[in-house]
């Protein structure tokens, strides 16, 4: 991995937290929602904005693209039988050249910075729902 100045690391890791933040928002409750679905329920209900919403991470501007192509990447991502995969080398520059932009090292190692915390927390969606089917066997 690339190594970056102090200022630029303190990105990355807004970056990252920002990302890990985004996808324990998107996590499913027992009803099917989202947290964050809830969170604005309860905004809604009780007026009061839940400090979960209040206090957002924001993805440091630089990063915004990535975030986005990211997105765009994962929405494509290919799973099996076996759960999630990574996304794959050959995905990202298929994905790059239909575009037609040719990314730089940073940008690629900040979608995969971005893919890991997805797969981590894809991880703990599944191991979650492993442990309902056992509770309900």
């Amino acid at each position: 991995m690339t190594t970056y100045s102090t200022f630029v690391q303190d990105e990355i890791d807004q970056a990252a937290e920002f990302a890990k933040e985004q996808f324990q928002l998107g996590a499913r409750t027992a009803d099917g929602t989202t947290v964050r679905d809830q969170l604005a329920a309860v905004w809604r209900m009780t007026g009061n904005k839940p400090k979960e919403l209040d206090e957002l991470i924001e993805l440091p501007e630089i990063f915004t693209e990535c975030w986005h192509w990211f997105l765009r990447l994962n929405n494509r991502r290919a799973s099996t039988g076996f759960g999630v995969n990574p996304i794959a080398y050959s995905e990202m520059l298929s994905f790059f050249e239909l575009i037609n932009y040719q990314p730089q090292e940073w940008e690629l190692d900040m979608i995969e910075r971005f893919d890991s915390i997805a797969m981590q927390e894809y991880d703990k969606e599944a191991t979650k729902e492993r442990k309902k089917s056992k509770s309900k066997s």
